[in-house]
């Protein structure tokens, strides 16, 4: 590094001279991110918790910037902010595992509005998503896992400074402010874990993209500001990191891309990304046939170390705090057979599924290795014992992704527009392609109107 030069400013130097518009790959990858993460937002768009931030929000009457599935457009940071709250407020939403936490329902609700506002391609949109997506593995990398273990919510607290980076590399803003608007969205940086569980938990989101986007228009303004917020005595790696930092990750040579590889991970289920292995598990011996749910004796979830971090330390009463319950999780696949949008929707949990839980022993296997260390050593073992019959095991290592087309059409209702506007994120180019889309967006999702 340059004597005289400051991490932070090298990094901006360093994320501004990226160019994922000329690796297809990463555009391609960009666009099933947007879709994805255009169906969580849609499926999200009417939660009740969205509708209390909406109110204490007003945000101006009119404005420039879509609300998706609310039919109304208002200003940016608003749209940020309610937009990134849809996307999470299902847990629907992608994971990527340098990150340890939520991309898409941050960068892209603070990039679509600063898009529409200023009127830039789709192209430039997709190229910024990729460049935040970059800036946000960095950040988790270079943090290290003690952030997140220590009881940070990373989507929250790197998501903000990511989407300050993706937003100064959309508008190009130079490096000089933009190093200013990366410190800026440091300061800005929380969410706690503590959250999980709770409707404050996507408001971690929508309040991220929001301070993304709003540090960048401010230090294009020309607000001043530190130019060393990450490294150094009382910066971001020093105060959050618990001395696990390696702060020259943030400038290590883009040889893959981040959305690329190890990439986005798509959720099949609306529920923390740490039930899926067992999940899957579960769904794989009910279709199998071989077990009853009552008479089932016991159940136990074998996790590496780490997994269980963001997971429920109480049983559930609710279906939609089940999210982050792998004792809910499993017993109500074993019980019903599936976990669609009903197994997290709201309402009391069934007799039948709430006995069960009872019976949901969890375990860590302490000679595996630990997720922090090793993030894709993940996977579930499920144990159980009935009272008749052999006992029955299954280890998932890889939980089978969902798929954002299939999401998306859902999300619409299966409405024939779905296709068309499938059609239209795969080749839009242009910012009025882009305007047209969400334009459409903003409509709600008609599930009983040209239904198939």
């Amino acid at each position: 590094m340059p004597t005289g030069t400051t991490l932070t400013r090298q990094w901006a130097e360093h994320l501004l001279a990226l160019q994922p518009q000329q690796h297809a790959a990463v555009m391609s990858a960009a666009r099933a991110g947007l879709v994805d993460y255009l169906a969580c937002a849609l499926g999200g768009a009417h939660d009740p918790g969205l509708h209390i931030v909406e109110s204490v929000y007003p945000g101006t009457a009119t404005g420039t910037a879509t609300v998706l599935g609310r039919g109304y457009a208002t200003d940016a940071g608003r749209a940020a902010l309610l937009n990134g709250y849809s996307g999470h407020a299902l847990d629907y939403d992608d994971v990527q595992r340098s990150v340890r936490g939520h991309p898409s329902t941050v960068l892209l609700p603070a990039l679509l509005a600063l898009a529409e506002i200023r009127g830039a391609s789709a192209e430039r949109l997709l190229g910024a998503y990729a460049v935040g997506v970059q800036a946000m593995a960095s950040l988790g990398l270079a943090t290290g896992p003690a952030h997140y273990e220590a009881g940070y919510h990373n989507t929250a607290t790197l998501g903000a400074i990511a989407a300050a980076a993706a937003c100064g590399w959309l508008i190009d803003l130079p490096a000089a402010p933009l190093t200013v608007a990366i410190g800026i969205a440091v300061t800005q940086a929380s969410g706690l874990r503590a959250q999980f569980g709770s409707q404050v938990k996507p408001l971690h989101a929508g309040l991220a993209a929001q301070a993304g986007l709003n540090s960048a228009l401010l230090a294009e303004a020309g607000l001043t500001g530190a130019t060393e917020a990450l490294d150094g005595e009382g910066g971001f790696f020093a105060l959050t990191s618990h001395g696990a930092a390696t702060p020259l990750e943030l400038l290590a040579p883009v040889d893959v891309w981040q959305i690329v590889q190890p990439g986005l991970v798509f959720k099949r289920y609306a529920s923390c990304a740490a039930t899926h292995h067992a999940a899957d598990a579960a769904l794989a011996l009910h279709a199998a046939g071989q077990i009853h749910a009552p008479a089932i004796e016991t159940l136990r979830v074998i996790f590496p170390p780490g997994l269980t971090a963001p997971l429920a330390k109480t049983l559930p009463t609710d279906r939609s705090a089940g999210r982050f319950s792998v004792e809910y999780v499993v017993a109500h696949a074993l019980v019903h057979g599936h976990l669609d949008f009903a197994a997290f929707g709201s309402g009391p949990i069934d007799p039948s599924t709430a006995e069960l839980m009872k019976r949901v022993q969890v375990d860590i296997d302490p000679s595996a290795p630990a997720i922090g260390t090793s993030p894709l050593a993940r996977f579930s073992v499920l144990q159980v014992t009935q009272i008749q019959g052999a006992p029955q095991a299954l280890r998932v290592d890889a939980p089978r992704p969902g798929v954002p087309a299939e999401k998306f059409a859902a999300a619409l209702g299966r409405a024939p527009r779905a296709r068309v506007l499938l059609e239209q994120i795969q080749t839009m180019h242009s910012a009025d392609d882009l305007q047209s889309l969400l334009a459409a967006l903003a409509l709600p999702p008609t599930r009983d109107e040209n239904a198939e």
